[in-house]
This record gives C-alpha cells, sequence and structure tokens, in this order.
C-alpha cells in the first residue's frame, strides 16, 4: 500500500490495523526488494511538498503504468511466499484486493 514518506509494504498487525513494515525484513529476494523500491519511488515523486492537493500522477497512463507495475510485484510475493497472504491496494481504484481475481482487469 503506497504511502508518502514510508515503506509500501505493509503487514496486518495484532489489532487488525495497516502498518508499513521494513522492506529488508521481508524473506524475498534481493532483486525484487530493489523493484519494489524503484516502484515505490515513482509514487514517491508524485507528492508535492509545497501543495499537497497538487500530488499525485499527473497522467492516467502513469497512474496505470503504475499500477500494471504494482500488480506484477504483487504476483511475484505471492510466488515467493506462498504460504503468507498477500494483498494488493490499487492506488487507481482506491481498493484493497486480497485475491487477483477480484481486480477489475486482465492483467
Amino acid at each position: 500500500m503506497p504511502d508518502y514518506d514510508c515503506s509500501p509494504i505493509w503487514e496486518l498487525n495484532k489489532y487488525d490495523f495497516f502498518e508499513p513494515i521494513v522492506i529488508n525484513d521481508i524473506e524475498i529476494q534481493e532483486d525484487l526488494k530493489i523493484e519494489i523500491l524503484e516502484w515505490d519511488t515513482l509514487f514517491q515523486n508524485t507528492l508535492d511538498r509545497k501543495d499537497g492537493r497538487n500530488s499525485g500522477f499527473s497522467t492516467n497512463e502513469d497512474l496505470d503504468n503504475f499500477d500494471k507495475k504494482g500488480i506484477e510485484i504483487w504476483k511475484k510475493i505471492i510466488k515467493q511466499l506462498p504460504k503468507d497472504n498477500i494483498y494488493y491496494f490499487s492506488v487507481k481504484y482506491y481498493k484493497l484486493y486480497k485475491e487477483l481475481k477480484h481486480y477489475p482487469r486482465s492483467v
């Protein structure tokens, strides 16, 4: 779940709230960690610190590409952590997806 100035990877805590976790604490391959951090940089660069109301992707195409990349990363994390429940929060649809089949388009 991307958010400004924090990790894009979150976990459900014992109180049923999501909280960001440190990428290096996740037991996934290093190349996937780098891919996640690069993807997160795309989101972080959308923040307008002078006027937060202007934050966000500049085009729908940029938003679509960000979401597509997020789905690719989601699939890779699921593959590397098959016993865990891995969800995806779409910035495009502003919705949490628990299963790929519920995502509104084929990817």
